[in-house]
């Protein structure tokens, strides 16, 4: 109930005629349901003040009684204090004003609300004593015609008559028709079934400044002459041309200065349009997708100040100086969809605007546009105060990029693809107070960005819905935010850390003392470490994989060294035939297979460590002068191989002997090698020479003999 008195309290505004009046109302609408309980629970107590001889089921409040929502317990209307001047009597189920005594109690009325209350009668006397009328609201009564609501003009000074939503069809020719003619100034007949209006139902009404015709279904007019009108809202209907303003060269709306054509299906301005006093035009939601040069130009509309082209159907083609007109003040083109990078808008679609003073471009497709484009068509507007550009698709500004709109004050940049902002860009604005980023895709606002000045003077600051990285960087800002919160009081988001979620930029904390060195100094350390471990890795990694390495490379330049190898064998002195490196443990196998093959059937003498190592030397000086002596080396691998530590030696150094030889490593393997632990050594080994695996098995033994004599072969020729 509170909320419906509310809801009827507000509507009285728009019939309250005086300044006074306003302002009682207003105060209602602050504290309505306060004063409402209020009076409820005292008014039958006998209180005193402004409800004072108020009826129990009204609620008086200066010059204003309200008497809504009585669910059908009030079907007249009570004895009211005196200086009630204002009735709000709606959602009372009154059906019915049967006879002229309806209103007695209240004679000195100024305004009526008799909304939503379901009538469908109204006495034709109903009004006649209520000599100082001027205001009647009957909005939604849907059981309301033409001939019931002649009633209403039996109140002969009534000025404002509000008829939204009656189901009412076309107007009768002579529904205003009266005489003494009737002072009506404002009429609203919206959300009606006009279908077709002829403005001469109006002529008569001398004194009409305000006329509202929106969401009627109005699809032609007629034209009228009606010299005092002032506003016309003919939106949300479905109108194709202009309505008709000139004849025989006259204006046939001289004074009209307001008039809205949003939402119809308007594509063009094609006739003479005669309108020298419009100063606000809305044409936005129609069908124009080319705007034509001069289209909005002074010859059509030389008083025209505020242009709203909002939310047209996609604008594809903008022509040169298609807004030109020097009395343009205030523009929008906010949610059209032009795409001011293509050639079908024209760079000087702005020019000839010498006093336009606030641009509304947001929510349009401005990416990719050339700067020397940008530039023609923005940098002319050299007035402008005012220029919204959010969601407009920029990618980058540079420091240039308004430099000739030197009298900016506000600038909104919100929601573009913007990664940074250059140092300065803005400390040559000195009217600059207001500047909106928020939702962009900055991550860091340097100090160097704004200089102290420009600081002092914004009076509005919006960064906020960036994914902001709070660091060192950021901590001057994070100052600046905290010691200044009216400037950024009415940011749209939160600030947050993208770098720490769930933080905010308030709650942010850095110990300073690591912000003593610049980014570069930290770059550099972190590029410097960054190439240390790089190194180290790459250093370690060669030394784990050295003998994969220096194998690979042997095998790969071997054969280069043939002839050396020849020579070798030929000139040199050796003591030896083969070297041979083995564990104890397996110096059965050496004894008992491979010298009586070796030595006993194929001749060759072997240097095995037990016989021929010299007693008395170090076991180091015996391995190296034993190698050297040698013509071959062969390495006898087994499970007991990898874990001695010799042996281990052995392989490294008669891996280094082979390479510096240019000769071949003969590898044996006594046990299934590839199923052992190995040591990175032999695994070298493994993978880049092609060893000879024993068998016990007959045919395996015969094989590896075979093999193993004809990698002797070169030894075995050399001492037949």
């Amino acid at each position: 109930m509170a909320a419906r008195l509310l809801c009827g309290v507000t509507l009285c505004l728009t019939i309250c005629l005086t300044t006074p009046v306003v302002r009682v109302a207003l105060q209602i609408d602050g504290h309505g349901t306060r004063h409402t309980q209020r009076s409820n629970q005292t008014s039958q107590a006998g209180v005193t003040g402004d409800n004072a001889s108020c009826y129990y089921l009204c609620t008086c409040k200066g010059s204003v009684a309200n008497c809504s929502s009585s669910s059908g317990r009030l079907t007249f209307v009570p004895a009211l204090p005196r200086k009630i001047k204002h009735l709000i009597f709606t959602f009372n189920n009154l059906t019915s004003i049967p006879d002229e005594s309806f209103f007695d109690n209240v004679t000195r009325l100024i305004t009526i609300d008799l909304q939503s209350n379901g009538l469908e009668y109204l006495h034709p006397q109903t009004f006649n004593h209520l000599t100082k009328l001027q205001g009647v609201r009957l909005d939604h009564n849907n059981g309301l015609n033409y001939s019931v609501l002649r009633a209403v003009f039996s109140a002969t000074n009534i000025k404002r008559l509000y008829m939204r939503g009656l189901g009412l069809g076309p107007l009768p020719d002579d529904f205003f028709h009266r005489t003494p003619p009737l002072r009506l100034m404002v009429i609203d007949l919206s959300e009606n079934m006009l279908q077709r209006v002829n403005f001469s139902v109006f002529a008569h009404l001398q004194y009409l400044t305000e006329l509202s015709l929106s969401s009627s279904g109005v699809t032609h007019t007629t034209p009228g002459n009606l010299p005092s009108l002032i506003r016309l809202d003919l939106s949300s209907n479905a109108l194709l041309r202009l309505p008709e303003s000139c004849r025989n060269g006259s204006s046939l709306f001289p004074r009209l200065s307001r008039l809205d054509l949003e939402e119809n299906s308007l594509s063009d301005f094609s006739s003479h349009i005669c309108l020298p006093s419009l100063g606000v035009l809305h044409v936005g939601k129609n069908r124009m997708s080319t705007i034509k040069t001069d289209m909005f130009g002074k010859n059509s509309f030389p008083a025209l100040v505020h242009l709203s082209l909002e939310s047209m159907e996609p604008i594809s083609t903008i022509q040169r100086f298609a807004f030109r007109n020097p009395s343009l003040q205030t523009m929008s083109l906010m949610y059209c969809t032009i795409p001011f990078s293509d050639v079908t808008i024209d760079p000087d679609s702005f020019a000839g605007l010498p006093n336009l003073k606030l641009l509304q471009v947001s929510h349009n497709l401005g990416s990719h546009i050339p700067d020397e484009k940008f530039n023609r068509l923005f940098g002319t507007l050299t007035s402008l105060e005012k220029l919204y550009m959010g969601s407009f698709g920029l990618q980058s500004v540079s420091k240039n990029i308004f430099s000739t709109l030197t009298r900016l004050q506000t600038l909104f940049l919100y929601r573009n693809k913007l990664t940074e902002i250059p140092d300065g860009t803005f400390d040559s604005f000195h009217n600059l107070t207001e500047l909106n980023f928020n939702d962009a895709q900055i991550q860091t606002i340097r100090e160097s960005t704004f200089s102290q000045t420009t600081r002092n003077r914004l009076q509005h600051v919006d960064f906020s819905g960036n994914p902001l990285l709070c660091d060192c960087d950021l901590l001057w800002f994070q100052d600046w935010f905290l010691t200044s919160p009216a400037l950024f009081q009415h940011s749209y988001r939160n600030y947050t850390c993208s770098n720490l979620p769930h933080t905010l930029l308030a709650a942010f904390t850095l110990n300073k003392q690591v912000c003593f060195l610049s980014r570069e100094a930290y770059q550099f350390i972190i590029a410097t470490v960054t190439i240390f471990i790089a190194l180290l890795s790459a250093v370690a990694a060669f030394y784990q994989w050295r003998w994969h390495i220096r194998l690979l490379l042997y095998e790969s330049f071997r054969g280069r060294g043939e002839f050396r190898r020849r020579r070798r064998l030929e000139t040199g002195s050796f003591d030896f035939d083969v070297f041979v490196s083995y564990t104890k443990n397996d110096l059965w196998w050496v004894r008992e297979h491979l010298m009586p093959e070796l030595e006993g059937r194929l001749g060759l003498r072997l240097c095995v460590h037990e016989r021929d190592f010299l007693p008395g030397n170090n076991i180091v000086d015996n391995i190296v002068d034993c190698v050297q002596s040698s013509k071959k080396v062969m390495m006898v691998f087994s499970r007991h191989f990898v874990s001695s530590q010799w042996c281990q030696f052995e392989l490294a150094l008669c891996l280094r002997h082979v390479i510096e030889t240019d000769d071949a490593l003969i590898v044996t393997c006594l046990d299934d090698m590839t199923s052992l632990d190995v040591t990175s050594t032999m695994v070298a080994v493994l993978k880049t020479t092609t060893y000879i695996q024993w068998d016990e098995c007959p045919y395996a033994i015969a094989s590896f003999w075979g093999r193993l004599e004809r990698a002797l072969s070169e030894i075995i020729s050399t001492d037949t």
